[in-house]
């Protein structure tokens, strides 16, 4: 059988590693930007989850040798970049629709943002 690179073994050690925990920060500010840019566009929010799985795998399969754990872990990583997209994208104009002649300030965009994850999180 020809090795892959991807390990199937049950018992493997590399779970959460260091390069899957940055490699899903990274591939999460990327999804991040650009849901947020075709959400505000066209007014929808794609679903990456497939093209976050694929480029996981690539990444990690072109980095040496990975195995499922850890793919899952950074496509896990880099789908949330995705949820916080949709949550920014559609809470945050509403806050300028509903005050439209004041400033939004950083900390009610940080506060915002927090208390949807920890909504999203708990509810889930």
């Amino acid at each position: 059988m020809k090795n892959t690179g991807v390990s199937l073994e049950e018992g493997s050690s590399k779970q959460l590693t260091f390069r899957s925990l940055v490699i899903g920060a990274l591939g999460s500010i990327i999804i991040t930007t650009s849901s947020m840019y075709v959400a505000l566009r066209m007014g929808a929010l794609p679903w990456p989850t497939i093209f976050v799985a694929v480029m996981s795998l690539a990444i990690l399969k072109a980095l040496g040798r990975t195995n499922l754990n850890e793919i899952n872990v950074t496509h896990t990583a880099m789908s949330s970049g995705a949820m916080v997209a949709g949550g920014l994208a559609f809470t945050v104009p509403g806050i300028w629709i509903l005050e439209a002649s004041s400033e939004v300030s950083f900390l009610s965009l940080l506060v915002v943002t927090l208390s949807g994850t920890i909504l999203g999180v708990v509810f889930t």
